[in-house]
């Protein structure tokens, strides 16, 4: 049970942190107009969430004396598929931006 609680507790903090910072992140890449901005900012966020979960592993390292292997287990993999995920919503933005990009590129060249 308290091994269960640490978890949810870890996970809750993770997620109020990180979703609003993933949110700026988010904001960023929708705001580019050309490829090449989107390029650089795709390469940008997904660097910013890998360095973010590199510090939360690293935190957790610190934590593991104190909860344990199993906990420390779990807690590990609710980082990595909390950040991997998010690193999936960075593709799909990129791949969605890149697609309205060149749209309005097409468009602007019938004109």
């Amino acid at each position: 049970m308290f091994k269960r609680k640490r978890i949810q507790n870890f996970t809750n903090r993770v997620h109020r942190i990180y979703d609003r910072k993933f949110s700026y992140v988010e904001g960023v890449l929708n705001s580019c107009v050309t490829l090449d901005q989107l390029d650089h900012t795709a390469r940008w966020a997904s660097t910013v969430m890998t360095q973010y979960m590199n510090y939360e592993k690293k935190r957790l390292g610190k934590l593991f004396n104190f909860c344990g292997i199993l906990a420390y287990i779990d807690l590990n993999d609710v980082v990595s598929e909390y950040f991997n995920l998010k690193q999936d919503i960075i593709g799909l933005i990129f791949e969605r931006k890149v697609k309205e990009i060149e749209a309005q590129e097409v468009i602007n060249e019938e004109e």
